[in-house]
């Protein structure tokens, strides 16, 4: 999570507010795409699409300091005036400061457009003395900047206009794109920090952006502890902790579309070492002490786009962005399934896999092959492949009478080893029910075509057309229905009860479980981590949405814990 602060009252008689004609009308659009599938830590803005971002520098010794915002003013076509943060520039000598405008490459000297001015006057918010809240400040400029394609302001917001929750904005700067505070490493022991320590900060020489979303103040205050004051800050984040300001982005604008102009409604402050949607600093997770990895966060981050233009039935997924996922194979059989790796108190390993009853009720347990780590079946010898044999089957004892309670757990000969490739995925905890339009990933090797998917249906009788299998893993974004919705006799000639099932699909019938699938996790962002809610039973058949069937994870967090020892708080594993 990023903190900012409101673009406070320090408008005074020196400035305009609103707008004048100018202001948030940039000549090149910056880019703005509310789609949640985006580069790591923000992409290359288009040049010059943000006018109103200032770079703030010494002429000698550290060269960049920090970035800054130009701000409107009554002088006609120019301005003097450059909004950042108080922290920037409370201890830096006037005549070594400079503050460069309408930049977009760094390493050009002689980049169009720019243009080079000193600061004759740092004025600092009286009240940040005595609190470092009211992290602002105005520069006043020796020489005003000139509005041009390449200069110009960013709208200001009205006094107490605020910005509704879930509202995308943009930020931008040369900060670090990766180390500094992003994702820096944490040393624990028991729930107390021992150290942080940053990775390498890695700086780009162009200009970044990315999309990021407000969040509420009750979250925001728990990420940030006591430093939050929800009268002066804000706070927002992507549901992946990936986005977010870094070294050298304080001062920077966080600009937000309002009637067609882009408009400064806060500037950045500061970064959350221990907010949860930056998961490998989650104060959530006991995993990362001792060395442990932790669950629900792979190294390659899965495709999560909420468009509904996408290939029928599913895309293929950025090799091992499921980490979590393995695939089921009989030996001697040609049965397949799949199953999830569920974390334990193994340390840095698991020997347990949740997956579907009736994928493993008629296998004897030396028939069975459970193979992890692994993207592209055709591939023999691909790199990060895991596979063992099982040593027992545990299938939970109401299955037999009621086959709707279909889950079950294998445990392994051999423990998977955690790394790149495979990892657990969390667990919901008990009773953690999903809203129903909530957006969730499925992935597997099951069919993209033929078996449970669009048969044809005559005379209430149902024909499968010709299955076909892919070799690489394949996944697709399914939206959660109601259990009202759900338990329509006429959708699952399995039948559907709300106590252990949940169900999810698309408004086409494209998207779903198929042959092979069954034993999937239903994974869904939580707190920043991909975390499983349902595991694949069925689909129907005589509805046209063809919606999939889950066993609801929230309703089984009893079982799970009772073979693993994986406690139930929040996403913790404790290590007994």
């Amino acid at each position: 999570m990023t903190k900012f602060d409101t673009v406070p009252t320090v408008a005074s008689r020196s400035f305009k507010v609103n707008d004048d004609g100018i202001c948030g009308r940039p000549k090149y659009q910056p880019k703005f795409n509310v789609s949640d599938n985006r580069i790591t830590g923000g992409e290359e803005a288009i040049p010059h699409s943000h006018p109103w971002i200032a770079f703030l520098s010494l002429t000698h010794g550290r060269k960049f300091v920090c970035g800054g915002v130009v701000l409107q003013s009554h002088e006609k076509n120019v301005t003097s005036y450059v909004l950042t943060a108080a922290h920037c520039v409370k201890n830096i000598n006037l005549a070594n400061l400079i503050v460069q405008a309408g930049s977009h490459d760094l390493t050009y000297n002689t980049e169009r457009g720019k243009q080079v001015v000193t600061v004759s006057r740092i004025i600092i918010s009286d009240l940040y003395m005595t609190n470092y809240d009211h992290d602002y400040a105005v520069l006043v400029l020796s020489s005003p900047l000139k509005f041009t394609d390449y200069v110009i302001p960013a709208c200001l917001s009205q006094e107490l206009e605020n910005f509704p929750l879930g509202s995308k904005c943009l930020i931008a700067g040369w900060g670090g794109i990766d180390g500094g505070i992003y994702k820096p490493v944490i040393r624990k022991s028991g729930r107390n920090v021992k150290s942080i320590s940053s990775r390498y900060l890695v700086l780009p020489k162009t200009l970044m952006q990315a999309v990021i979303t407000i969040i509420d103040d009750n979250n925001c205050s728990n990420a940030f502890f006591a430093s939050y004051d929800s009268a002066i800050n804000l706070c927002a984040a992507d549901a992946m902790g990936v986005i977010g300001i870094n070294n050298y982005d304080s001062g920077g604008p966080l600009v937000c579309l309002k009637d067609g102009l882009w408009s400064l409604h806060g500037m950045g402050v500061s970064r959350a070492f221990f907010d949860s949607t930056q998961p490998s600093a989650s104060n959530n997770s006991e995993q990362i002490k001792d060395g442990n990895l932790e669950c629900g966060l792979p190294k390659y981050q899965p495709i999560y786009e909420f468009s509904e233009n996408r290939v029928t039935a599913g895309v293929e997924a950025i090799p091992h962005s499921h980490p979590w996922l393995v695939f089921i194979t009989s030996k001697i059989k040609d049965d397949k399934c799949g199953g999830a790796i569920l974390p334990s108190r193994e340390r840095n390993s698991s020997s347990f896999i949740l997956t579907a009853a009736h994928c493993i009720f008629y296998l004897r347990k030396e028939e069975i092959m459970v193979t992890a780590g692994m993207h592209d079946q055709s591939l023999n010898n691909e790199i990060g492949r895991q596979s063992a044999d099982v040593k027992r089957r545990v299938i939970n004892i109401t299955y037999k009478k009621n086959k709707g309670y279909d889950y079950g757990i294998l445990i392994l000969l051999q423990p998977l080893k955690f790394n790149d490739y495979v990892k657990p995925i969390c667990i919901c905890k008990e009773r953690e029910h999903l809203m129903p339009g909530t957006k969730c990933l499925i992935a597997g090797w099951g069919a993209i075509d033929g078996g449970a998917y669009k048969p044809i249906i005559k005379n209430n009788t149902i024909t499968r057309r010709q299955t076909v299998f892919p070799t690489v893993l394949m996944q697709t974004v399914l939206a959660v229905y109601s259990n009202a919705y759900c338990a329509n006799a006429s959708f699952f000639s399995m039948g559907y009860d709300s106590v252990i099932n949940l169900c999810a699909g698309d408004d086409l019938g494209e998207k779903g479980v198929n042959n092979a699938d069954s034993g999937m996790p239903l994974v869904c962002l939580s707190e920043g981590l991909w975390t499983m809610y349902g595991i694949a039973r069925g689909r129907s058949a005589f509805f046209p949405k063809q919606l999939s069937l889950f066993i609801q994870i929230a309703s089984i967090t009893r079982f799970i814990n009772f073979y693993t020892g994986y406690l139930m708080q929040g996403k913790t594993v404790s290590y007994l």
